[in-house]
């Protein structure tokens, strides 16, 4: 049997193989992170048109101390030149200023970023980070970005009109908007501006068993004190009927009954299959949208999933999808349009058959090549 001071060594022994295997891996994420360091300097002083001399003298010592990193650096900057007759693109959008990645993919247009990124890239271009002087810089209207050097600077105004102002448009070489009447007050103005619909990426689903509930997904206004029209027209429904199902996804709200609220967030991965397998979907516009002609892209994610949308009246609506949405205006008309589709599978899907034909035309490819300049 071992005696005391025997396993006082052994466990002295542990502790120090334990320090030292810890020292190790502290030494690794130090290098490592001087890498990447060494990367992220050496690829921006080598987006320049021309290397400057202290740029020289960054990728220099790069490729003494951290050869690899430099080398990488080096193929990254080549590969994001021009090559052949592919132009380099960057994108940007008002969600980017947020530095949390969590925020930024609770906003929209977070998400429209990716699906551009996709469907430029399957296009020939090639996208690369603003910084690095692209051929074409693509503002994805949000809010005012300072935006960096680049050979065209093209702007695609999908949400928040009312920020918009006829001088900051003309210091873009394309606009392009998804309002045909916003289009029409632009020219009057003489912005030239080309109308570029809206897209959706979503696939039609297969969803087996529907749940027949009604569900809404977006956050509470916060200028109207927690609440939203939209959710505050259908509790008034709930009150009038007792046996609808309501489910509710977002942030902020206030005052809400209890088992309405499922969760303040629901992953954009999962939002095409609670769409297609929920009788209807609720869809709003903030006013400033409604009244301008701008279109919610819920409605066309919510169509080509599969799912039956009802929406408050909006011309842009009829724009896209014809007459085939639901339109209401206030509790009583959201209360009967709910009363006839509740319940009736097949009067839902007839009535979406032409929306469901008409929305595989608002792909991101079409986006895309408008916002590239190619024919559509």
């Amino acid at each position: 049997m071992k005696d005391a001071s025997s396993n006082s060594r052994s466990f002295k022994g542990l502790i120090r193989g334990v320090i030292q295997r810890l020292g190790k891996n502290a030494e690794g994420v130090q290098k490592s992170g001087a890498e990447w360091r060494c990367f992220d300097k050496a690829r921006r002083y080598l987006a320049a048109d021309k290397l400057s001399f202290r740029g020289k003298i960054v990728v220099g010592t790069g490729m003494l101390l951290h050869p690899n990193a430099a080398k990488r650096a080096i193929s990254y900057s080549r590969s994001s030149k021009k090559g052949g007759s592919g132009l380099r693109y960057a994108i940007v959008s008002f969600s980017d200023m947020h530095g949390n990645l969590g925020q930024q993919m609770q906003w929209g247009d977070y998400w429209v970023k990716q699906e551009l990124t996709a469907a430029i890239t399957g296009l020939g271009g090639i996208v690369v980070e603003p910084f690095m002087r692209p051929d074409v810089m693509i503002h994805l209207f949000g809010g005012f970005y300072d935006l960096p050097p680049a050979g065209e600077h093209v702007l695609w105004i999908h949400s928040h009109p009312e920020k918009l102002d006829p001088k900051f448009l003309s210091s873009y070489d394309r606009v392009y908007c998804i309002s045909r009447n916003e289009c029409d007050s632009f020219r009057d103005r003489g912005v030239q501006c080309t109308w570029l619909p809206m897209a959706t990426g979503k696939r039609l689903q297969s969803p087996g068993t529907i749940s027949e509930r009604v569900v809404f997904v977006g956050n509470a206004i916060p200028e109207l004190g927690g609440h939203r029209p939209v959710v505050d027209d259908m509790l008034s429904v709930l009150k009038q009927n007792k046996d609808v199902k309501f489910s509710l996804w977002g942030g902020l709200y206030k005052d809400l009954p209890p088992g309405v609220l499922v969760a303040e967030y629901i992953p954009n991965h999962e939002l095409d299959a609670l769409y297609a397998g929920s009788a209807i979907v609720l869809n709003d516009h903030r006013r400033e949208m409604r009244e301008r002609g701008y279109i919610n892209p819920r409605i066309l994610d919510v169509v080509a999933s599969g799912g039956f949308v009802v929406s408050d009246r909006n011309a842009a609506v009829e724009d896209y999808l014809g007459d085939s949405v639901p339109q209401y205006v206030g509790a009583d008309e959201l209360g009967a349009i709910i009363s006839e589709y509740i319940g009736h599978p097949v009067r839902r899907s007839e009535r979406m058959v032409n929306a469901r034909e008409r929305v595989l035309e608002y792909t991101w490819t079409r986006v895309a090549k408008g916002l590239m300049g190619v024919e559509r």
